[in-house]
């Protein structure tokens, strides 16, 4: 009797290791689907920092773009201002041409040194000089609405900018 229940000791020990074996076998089948499942966001994690790293390289390139083209409007605003001041010392100039010829004019008519011949050649002359200023005028006008669409867009592309550069240093997935 003392071998039948050494015997059934022995068989309850057997029966208690296997359920112990069984039960780490369900713990590591956990853990390794649990490994599996981690494995899997870990690599669906670095896709999606590669995709927001192209996306920021891309929004990168498009920041650089901008500022290069806003660099540009800068330097055709300058040039445009001298156009325009170059003009604006025509007008000047126009106006002071003017100005003399009429004083001649009136010079001329008093000492009556007017004729025919004279009075022709002045007519002509005040004709190309009316010319010259509305001209003079009207690429005034167009260099002015030039510049003003340029001051336009450039106030556009720095607000533009300045909105990219927020959503760059506010996105924390970006941060990272």
């Amino acid at each position: 009797m003392a071998t039948n229940c050494i015997l059934q000791d022995l068989y309850a020990q057997i029966l208690q290791s296997e359920e112990q074996v069984k039960e780490r076998n369900a713990k590591f089948k956990a853990v390794n689907e649990e490994i599996a499942l981690t494995q899997a966001k870990t690599a669906e994690i670095r896709d999606e920092l590669k995709s927001l790293q192209g996306n920021l390289a891309i929004q990168n390139n498009k920041v650089a773009e901008q500022e290069l083209q806003l660099k540009w409007l800068k330097e055709k605003e300058k040039i445009m201002n001298s156009q325009k001041k170059h003009l604006e010392d025509t007008k000047m100039e126009s106006q002071n041409t003017e100005k003399f010829v009429g004083e001649c004019e009136e010079f001329s008519s008093m000492f009556d040194l007017t004729g025919d011949g004279t009075s022709k050649r002045e007519t002509a002359k005040r004709a190309k000089l009316e010319e010259l200023i509305k001209n003079t005028e009207k690429l005034k006008s167009e260099a002015d609405r030039t510049i003003q669409g340029e001051k336009d867009e450039t106030e556009r592309l720095r607000q533009e900018k300045q909105k990219l550069s927020e959503k760059l240093r506010n996105d924390p997935e970006l941060q990272r």
